[in-house]
């Protein structure tokens, strides 16, 4: 069976971003938050999340890498989530998502109380 170039790239794209969210995983560490923001990494992901010709599975990792870089320091990547047009994606996502959508907001909301 051969594998198209989209889906190679799709793939390869789901392996970073898996990747991305276990080195969060792991506690914040301040020279990674350097590098994040340095490399816009938050602007990359909030492109690939609003772009709909990205595929479905992309962007839904997209999304948990972003919930996981607000678990990783909420007090920067909350402000970004909610100034930019990340919420409103993530509202408007149609797929089994979007119901971790509303539990991220949720989430987003409560953290932003504490």
């Amino acid at each position: 069976m051969m594998i198209d170039d989209d889906d190679e790239e799709e793939e390869e794209k789901i392996e970073v971003l898996i990747e991305f969210v276990k080195r969060l995983s792991n506690g914040f560490d301040g020279d990674f938050q350097d590098l994040i923001l340095k490399a816009k990494v938050f602007s990359i992901f909030e492109l690939l999340l609003c772009d709909f010709t990205c595929s479905k599975r992309v962007r839904e990792h997209v999304s948990l890498a972003i919930e996981a870089l607000v678990n990783f320091n909420r007090n920067v990547f909350v402000g970004l989530v909610l100034m930019g047009p990340t919420i409103q994606a993530l509202i408007n996502m149609n797929s089994s998502c979007s119901i971790s959508s509303s539990v991220f907001i949720d989430q987003l909301d409560q953290k932003s109380i504490d």
